[in-house]
């Protein structure tokens, strides 16, 4: 009997989606955007971890970390919808990670 792995349904999107990004790799613990920064594009975690989390208004310092995205996780979706708009969470690198980017403006004009 041969088995064969069904294959990923998105993989054709994501691949399409790749093309027309940028794509960077940054170290472990590096931020990659911070509350006040514009939020003005679209990233795709390829490979590696993120943090996403915020400090309280409190002036202790004291960081909330609210989530832990993966490959294949998606930073910023709400923005395609919404608009660029300035951040309100820090993403700091957990690991090396290998992200692809692309601005609103270019998304929505390649998904036209």
């Amino acid at each position: 009997m041969i088995f064969t792995q069904r294959e990923d349904p998105y993989k054709k999107v994501i691949e399409q989606f790749l093309h027309y990004c940028h794509t960077k790799t940054y170290p472990p613990k590096h931020v990659v955007f911070r509350p006040g920064d514009m939020g003005d594009r679209l990233y795709y975690i390829v490979d590696g971890s993120v943090s996403i989390s915020v400090e309280d208004d409190d002036d202790q310092g004291q960081e909330l970390v609210l989530a832990y995205w993966n490959k294949h996780d998606f930073i910023g979706t709400v923005g395609i919808f919404k608009g660029s708009e300035m951040r309100k969470v820090t993403v700091m690198t957990r690991t090396k990670c290998h992200m692809a980017e692309m601005s609103y403006d270019r998304f929505q004009h390649s998904s036209a």
